[in-house]
């Protein structure tokens, strides 16, 4: 009878972690939506991040699937964020090759792409030449200053963003020099800048632990 006995609570215990853990997510979703101050991200990715950090750190065997929906919703949140706050070191490249994207994706040719008055070869070498390695550390300052004043409460938080950003500018950019060598083959089109320079900019400007 004893062991039926704590078989029972332990079933009432998990089951009131399983309500408490959807009326947190309610709250959570609810505040987000509401909140005027911030990004919705910004509110999503803090209070996940908080959960699941709690949840990693306290070993609760009926939450672990809960643990990991809260990891996904500050992963995915934190990846919407940094998406639409880093359009901003690379925003007239971003566009041009976004558009080259789009006509690849109707079916146009590669060979085809540069015959396009919009996506000719000297708009691109133009528009390259209005980024330089001064310019796109421009572009990430403001970025950061963007994080940093979202993120002030938490700089583990600030770091994780900051690492993010840098890893999608990294992929974008290796994205558009793809883009670049099939669509303009022996234009000698490159950027003013490399990967390198990026890395460089971000370790002068990250946080340090």
């Amino acid at each position: 009878q004893v062991p039926l006995q704590r078989t029972t609570k332990r079933n009432s215990i998990d089951q009131c972690y399983t309500q408490l853990s959807t009326a947190v997510t309610t709250s959570i979703d609810s505040f987000a939506a509401q909140q005027t101050k911030l990004p919705v991200e910004v509110v999503i990715v803090e209070n996940y991040h908080f959960i699941y950090t709690f949840l990693l750190k306290n070993k609760i065997e009926s939450l672990d699937k809960y643990r990991s929906f809260c990891h996904k919703r500050y992963k995915d949140s934190l990846e919407e964020y940094v998406k639409a706050y880093l359009t901003l070191p690379l925003e007239r490249i971003n566009v041009f090759f976004c558009g080259v994207q789009n006509k690849l994706d109707s079916g146009v040719r590669v060979t085809e792409i540069g015959f396009d008055p919009e996506f000719s070869k000297q708009k691109l070498k133009a528009l390259i030449g209005e980024y330089s390695v001064k310019e796109l550390k421009k572009g990430v300052e403001a970025v950061m200053k963007k994080i940093e004043k979202h993120f002030s409460k938490d700089k583990n938080l600030f770091m994780v963003a900051c690492l993010t950003v840098q890893a999608e500018l990294i992929k974008q950019v290796e994205g558009h020099e793809k883009l670049m060598k099939n669509c303009y083959p022996g234009a000698g089109l490159n950027f003013n800048f490399t990967v390198a320079q990026i890395h460089g900019i971000f370790d002068k400007k990250s946080p340090k632990q």
